[in-house]
C-alpha cells in the first residue's frame, strides 16, 4: 500500500509540477542532439529522432537572446564542420549575455595517445569490448578496432530505422571502417590526430557516411577557435560535473562518459 501511494505522490508531482511549469515557466536552456523526447525542468532537446535535424542552415526554434544555457553531449562527432559552425552560430544567437554554452564530444587526442601508448588495458577499464555483430562481419575485438570504433563508427541502416524499439534486422552493423592494422598504427604515428582522424573517417562506405556515426574529428584546440569565430568568449577546457551551471552537472551525469570525453565551456559576452 505504502509503495502504491509513493507512485500516485511521484505521477502527480510530475503532472501537476514538473509538467505545468515546464509548459509555463520560460525556457532556460536547451540539450542539442538530446536523444529521442528528451525534457527536463525548464530545458528541452533538439534531436533528429524527433524529427529535427540539424544542417548547415537549420534555425533554432528559439528568439533571439532568449536562453541562458545550451548544452550538447555527444553531437558534434556526428556532424560536418559546416553544421557545427552553425550550431554554434545559432546558439550564440540565442543565448543572452552572459549565456554558457557547454560541448562534450570524444576525447581524441586521448584516444589517439591510447592507441600509440598500446594501452590495451583503457577500453576493459572504460568497460568497451566491442559489439556483438563484429564476428559476423570479421571485425575482430582488438586495440585498433576499439580506437578506430570511435573516430569512425559508421552503420548500415538508416540511424531513425534502427532505432526503434521493434528494430530487429540480423544484418545489421554498426562499428569501425575494416583497415589494415599495421597502415593505421602506421597513420597513427605520422599523423597528428585531427588528420588521423580524417584518414580513418574517409574509409567509411560512402553509401553510409550520412547514418549518424562518427564523421568528425575534434581537439580542444578546434573547438575553441570554432567557438571563438561564432563570438564566444572564456573558452575553457573543464571535467565532468565541474560547472557553475547546476543542472550541465546533472546532465553530465546521465549518462557519464567520463573516461572518454572533453568538456568544454565558453560564454556569450
Amino acid at each position: 500500500m505504502k509503495k502504491l501511494i509513493k507512485k500516485i505522490i511521484s505521477l502527480l508531482k510530475k503532472i501537476l509540477i514538473n509538467d505545468f511549469f515546464h509548459k509555463y515557466l520560460p525556457l532556460l536552456g536547451v540539450n542539442v542532439g538530446s536523444g529521442r523526447s528528451w525534457k527536463y525542468f525548464r530545458f528541452i532537446g533538439l534531436d533528429r529522432l524527433n524529427g529535427e535535424r540539424l544542417d548547415k542552415d537549420s534555425t533554432f526554434p528559439f528568439k533571439d537572446t532568449s536562453l541562458q544555457f545550451v548544452y550538447s553531449s555527444h553531437f558534434i562527432e556526428h556532424v560536418t564542420d559546416d553544421v557545427v559552425e552553425n550550431f554554434m552560430n545559432e546558439s550564440f544567437r540565442i543565448l543572452k549575455r552572459k549565456g554558457v554554452i557547454r560541448i562534450i564530444t570524444p576525447d581524441f587526442e586521448k584516444l589517439h595517445n591510447v592507441l600509440l601508448q598500446d594501452d590495451v588495458n583503457f577500453y576493459n577499464d572504460f568497460g568497451f569490448k566491442g559489439r556483438k555483430e563484429w564476428e559476423k562481419y570479421g571485425v575482430e575485438n582488438n586495440l585498433v578496432n576499439f580506437t578506430l570504433h570511435f573516430f569512425a563508427n559508421y552503420q548500415n541502416i538508416e540511424f531513425e530505422e534502427s532505432e526503434k524499439t521493434d528494430f530487429n534486422n540480423p544484418d545489421f552493423y554498426r562499428g569501425p571502417p575494416k583497415i589494415d592494422e599495421n597502415l593505421v598504427l602506421q597513420k597513427a604515428k605520422t599523423c597528428n590526430t585531427l588528420d588521423f582522424g580524417s584518414w580513418v573517417i574517409s574509409h567509411i562506405p560512402k553509401e553510409y557516411f550520412d547514418f549518424n556515426g562518427h564523421i568528425n574529428t575534434f581537439t580542444f584546440e578546434k573547438i575553441s577557435q570554432m567557438l571563438k569565430n561564432a563570438g564566444f568568449v572564456n573558452v575553457r577546457r573543464t571535467n565532468i560535473a565541474e560547472s557553475k551551471v547546476s543542472q550541465f552537472n546533472y546532465f553530465d551525469k546521465n549518462p557519464s562518459r567520463e573516461n572518454i570525453s572533453i568538456y568544454v565551456e565558453a560564454n556569450k559576452p
